[in-house]
């Protein structure tokens, strides 16, 4: 009986996952990617599909060409959506300021994301010209969070 179970689920889900081409599909994974989006639906007619993502560790892919410069400055941004914060506890002097040089690599803040501390790292060695997101502040996934000058 069990057998006869798994043989009518099996071609429910053929049957559904037939009405939409895996191109299709497709699409609206690369339409989610370019507009950073975590759920599209669409209807037409009596069909509809629904794709819903995780934020969870993802990170879209850069765009040709893509680097995060800024009026000639290099822009750090925000890797999730989440609490900016510019020191490790409070209390605590911020890890940069301005005027300050940092390596690349180096923390530069935190971004707290469902109780998960995201580190804000430096993209190159250079020195830190503004911060652009005030301490405590919610940011979205991208936001600036910083401008550095490259030092080569």
């Amino acid at each position: 009986m069990k057998k006869s179970k798994k043989k009518l689920r099996l071609k429910f889900l053929r049957k559904r996952s037939s009405a939409v081409p895996i191109d299709e599909l497709g699409k609206l994974v690369e339409l989610m990617d370019e507009r950073m989006l975590t759920e599209v639906s669409i209807q037409e007619g009596s069909k509809k599909i629904a794709v819903k993502r995780s934020l969870h560790n993802y990170i879209p892919p850069l765009r040709e060409g893509e680097r995060g410069e800024e009026n000639g400055f290099i822009a750090v941004e925000s890797p999730t959506v989440g609490i900016f914060y510019r020191a490790q506890a409070p209390g605590k002097p911020p890890l940069v300021d301005v005027g300050q040089i940092v390596e690349k690599g180096e923390v530069m803040a935190l971004v707290e994301a469902l109780k998960v501390m995201n580190e804000v790292r430096a993209p190159v060695t250079g020195k830190v010209v503004s911060v652009e997101a005030e301490d405590g502040e919610l940011v979205d996934y991208g936001r600036v969070l910083f401008l550095m000058e490259e030092i080569e």
